[in-house]
């Protein structure tokens, strides 16, 4: 067995879809990972970042968290976080509020029918997905304060920078 020399990759932004088919979340969502060059701005900043977006139901009353895990080790893509810590964000839109529907229907033949996903949906989960992490996304950082006080300085311009971004996808 050969060593392996590839310079591993850091994530400093990475993405997890766990969404309806139709939602549009699959189709947007990895667009996020464009902002992965405020590692190098942020250089001080002890952790990276996973945002995890989901669609559930509303019944389930699931709601938008963070959590910071400190074991994150390697990715499968042999990419790594800072410090093998990631401030993990999970957004939640409720898959009942999209304008179509986000679940595969079976058709006669007891077949599910693949279809494209509808535009509409994929505007509005630029839209919602935007407005959550712009609202959410200063609370979960200001929350690590206490574990990282050195940070304190520098939140004011990653949440504004990471604003800018998110407004530059067309999010939000």
């Amino acid at each position: 067995m050969q060593p392996n020399n590839e310079k591993k990759q850091e994530e400093f932004i990475a993405v997890v879809i766990r969404a309806d088919i139709y939602s549009g979340v699959s189709e947007v969502a990895p667009e996020l990972e464009k902002l992965n060059n405020l590692g190098e701005k942020y250089k001080e900043l002890p952790f990276g970042f996973l945002f995890c977006f989901d669609t559930v139901s509303e019944k389930y009353g699931n709601q938008t968290q963070a959590r910071i895990n400190r074991n994150m080790g390697t990715d499968r893509h042999g990419g790594y976080y800072r410090n093998d810590t990631a401030l993990m964000i999970t957004i939640v839109l409720t898959s009942e509020k999209f304008p179509a529907d986000t679940l595969m229907t079976d058709t006669d033949d007891g077949l599910f029918d693949r279809k494209p996903t509808p535009e509409v949906n994929i505007a509005y989960a630029k839209k919602m997905m935007g407005a959550e992490l712009i609202r959410f996304f200063p609370e979960a950082l200001k929350k690590q304060v206490r574990n990282y006080p050195t940070i304190k300085k520098i939140i004011p311009s990653l949440i504004a920078d990471f604003e800018h971004g998110v407004k530059k996808l067309g999010w939000g």
